[in-house]
């Protein structure tokens, strides 16, 4: 049976005088049902930067979470939402507002499909505009604009040749020994594609290290957890995944501090690179 839906397309407009914003989500509502759905960009989102420069990257990294914090609030009904009906909720949200994040006029649709599958599919049409582009192909390009930035251009694609586990690390540099950042993005959408995720790399990089192809501490693992609101599985797999590869003598990190690429990773690019001396 089709379901009447009430949505709104979340933008953030970090220069209101300019009227310029990006999508960055979608807030839905089933009006028969009184069901609220939500999904939301990403932290690092890197059209943003591209868009509107450092500056209003780094304030929407602030925003998004407490936009998303909110909205887990809101979707569960506790906290500052204990006490509003959804329909309440969603009119209040997509009223007109002075802030950096603002909501759209509201639309209807028709769909025999659930609230998610709803929220999901127009965010697929009208956030990501279908494009499909890997998180660990963005997350490469945000590390390699912050090393470029700090003037580190020697980092690069490198192939390790081997007849049984060849494996390319995007961002290496060989000044003798290699040295390597390797991002690895938890996207998957099941607890065990998590699990395996991780598993997978260890496996790799054990394997290397053992056929001495790299050496300890010469890989730098920069690691990209699985959202906050994805559920208690995968957030178990994930742990699950990080401890097997806490086994490996390779340090690990976050790849994001603060909405910023992780001041550990250009340290290590830093110290990769061979000294420089003054005549």
């Amino acid at each position: 049976m089709n379901t009447i839906y009430h949505y709104s397309i979340i933008r953030f407009q970090p220069f209101a005088d300019l009227g310029e914003f990006a999508n960055i989500g979608i807030l839905a509502l089933d009006v028969a049902n009184q069901g609220l759905g939500f999904r939301l960009a990403r932290k690092r989102f890197r059209r943003l930067r591209e868009f509107f420069g450092d500056d209003a990257y780094r304030a929407y990294a602030t925003a998004i979470e407490y936009l998303r914090i909110e909205l887990a609030h809101l979707a569960a009904g506790d906290g500052f939402w204990s006490n509003w009906e959804p329909k309440r909720a969603f009119s209040h949200l997509t009223r007109r507002h002075e802030s950096s994040i603002v909501f759209g006029e509201v639309r209807n649709l028709m769909s025999s499909d659930s609230v998610d599958e709803v929220v999901d599919e127009l965010f697929g049409r009208l956030v990501m505009r279908q494009r499909q582009e890997g998180h660990d192909l963005d997350l490469i390009r945000d590390i390699r604009h912050e090393l470029i930035a700090n003037g580190i251009r020697s980092f690069r694609a490198i192939r390790m040749d081997d007849p049984v586990v060849p494996v390319t690390f995007p961002l290496a540099h060989r000044n003798g020994d290699l040295k390597a950042i390797h991002p690895l993005v938890f996207t998957q959408k099941t607890p065990l594609a998590v699990f395996d995720h991780g598993n997978l790399w260890k496996r790799r990089l054990k394997y290397l290290l053992e056929h001495r192809k790299i050496g300890e501490r010469s890989i730098l693992l920069a690691v990209e957890p699985p959202q906050d609101n994805n559920g208690s599985s995968i957030q178990s797999a994930y742990d699950e995944a990080m401890t097997e590869l806490a086994s490996l003598p390779f340090e690990t990190v976050s790849a994001e501090v603060g909405g910023r690429v992780n001041q550990r990773i250009i340290e290590f690019a830093e110290a990769a690179q061979p000294r420089r001396f003054l005549n």
